[in-house]
């Protein structure tokens, strides 16, 4: 029951993110150009089970992961959004994941130990401004933060310009893919959007 109940809810988050224009238009693939070398497939198909996840438990399926380490040595945990599933208002998927990797690693000072350039977040739709300030004051480093589909406008507010700078770094894909390949397997958003889905 509660998974129909928030059906309708998906499908006016996702118009917004990513149109509603009635009109069949072709999806732009170029973007996939766009994406890291250090994104690797298994750290998108952790975003895709996150955002699996999340659904089944009744949330706004976002997805994000956390690799820490190297191919030698690499640890990666996922978030997803627990919001409503749990009450929890600072429950969304970046936060998550970041506190995942914390849980992981030992500890805080464990994680604070890693050397920077060694962790990488991905997520599937933009980070809110309260997930970019938790990512900041846990020093992820812009440039290996990856986006897939970035919607949101530019935040004007003067108390988040310093996140708005490190936003600017984030790896912007502009890459659909991952959002549709999971909706389009949904009836709802088939019907709704039979454009998006060829």
């Amino acid at each position: 029951m509660r998974s129909q109940s928030i059906q309708p809810f998906l499908i006016v988050i996702l118009c917004a993110l990513i149109g509603c224009n009635t009109h069949p238009i072709p999806l732009p693939r170029t973007a996939l150009a766009a994406r890291p070398i250090w994104l690797t497939p298994s750290m998108v198909d952790s975003v895709r089970s996150a955002m699996e996840r999340g659904e089944k438990a009744g949330e706004v399926p976002v997805g994000a992961c956390i690799s820490i380490g190297t191919d030698t040595g690499r640890v990666i945990v996922t978030g997803y959004n627990t919001t409503q599933s749990k009450g929890d208002a600072a429950g969304h998927a970046e936060i998550n994941a970041l506190t995942k990797a914390i849980a992981a690693l030992g500890g805080v000072s464990r994680f604070s130990a890693i050397h920077r350039d060694s962790i990488f977040l991905v997520t599937s739709f933009e980070p809110c401004p309260m997930c970019a300030g938790a990512m900041a004051m846990w020093k992820i480093t812009p440039s290996h933060t990856a986006v897939f589909l970035p919607k949101l406008p530019e935040w004007k507010m003067p108390e988040l310009e310093a996140v708005q700078q490190l936003r600017d770094g984030w790896i912007l894909t502009g890459d659909d893919t991952l959002q549709l390949e999971f909706f389009c397997h949904r009836v709802g958003f088939r019907e709704a959007f039979p454009q998006k889905c060829r």
